[in-house]
């Protein structure tokens, strides 16, 4: 979680107990202790804080990303944080999660949720994209570590259309203030995407979750800690 301009800086990995809570908005917290009690496995303790950070800093009338749609655990979320007069732009590669997504907002009636069918990267034009046919959830640009063995062999290469975020923030620029709150969940994709959202991130108003491999994830898209940390400081996220 990192945010020029926040009274916190919020990491999970490798706190203990104590220095988690100590500086996170009070219902962050709350559920920080209601994951420990319930024993909330890693993923699904992860996607509560992520969703307990956004319910505080968003309000009725602001933009946000959901990058990394999916089944749009977050997508519906933000969209009720955001309200009407709000905006969700979700970004979705696999064109079939994509039209699930839109079907389910299409069915509920919901005004406030721009679907990109679009992988998004540093780049526009199109892309290699792995999609992981029985575990959706591991699909990204490239295969990523950690696959469950038992879905390797649904792998499929497929060539989608890929963009960048300030490449997509320009299109709506008539319609689009500066987002609010960005999430990244792109499996390892997530420096990229940042370097695409330069512009964006220049404004130094977005709040940024994403997920972070660390050398998993660089080993996978060719960069080092230095690239990252460059990078961040170079846009005055550090």
């Amino acid at each position: 979680v990192w945010n020029c301009r926040s009274s916190f800086l919020f990491r999970v990995v490798e706190c203990t107990h104590t220095s988690v809570l100590s500086g996170m908005p009070p219902n962050v917290s709350s559920l920080y202790r209601l994951g420990l009690s319930k024993r909330l496995g890693v993923g699904q303790f992860y996607e509560c804080i992520i969703e307990a950070l956004y319910a505080s800093i968003l309000s009725a009338g602001d933009v946000c990303i959901d990058g990394g749609v999916n089944r749009g655990q977050h997508t519906f979320g933000l969209s009720k944080a955001v309200g009407s007069s709000g905006l969700v732009i979700g970004f979705e590669a696999l064109h079939e999660l994509a039209a699930m997504v839109n079907q389910r907002i299409a069915e509920e009636g919901i005004h406030n949720i721009k679907i990109i069918p679009k992988a998004i990267s540093n780049h526009s034009g199109s892309i290699q994209f792995t999609q992981v046919v029985a575990a959706d959830a591991y699909s990204g640009i490239r295969q990523r570590k950690g696959i469950p063995p038992g879905s390797l062999a649904s792998i499929r290469l497929l060539e989608v259309p890929c963009t960048t975020i300030d490449d997509e923030l320009d299109r709506l620029q008539a319609t689009c203030a500066v987002p609010r709150f960005m999430k990244l969940d792109l499996e390892g994709g997530e420096l990229h995407a940042l370097m695409g959202a330069r512009r964006m991130l220049a404004h130094e108003q977005t709040f940024v979750v994403f997920e972070n491999g660390r050398q998993e994830s660089a080993d996978v898209y060719g960069y080092n800690c230095r690239d990252w940390f460059d990078f961040m400081r170079s846009v005055k996220y550090d």
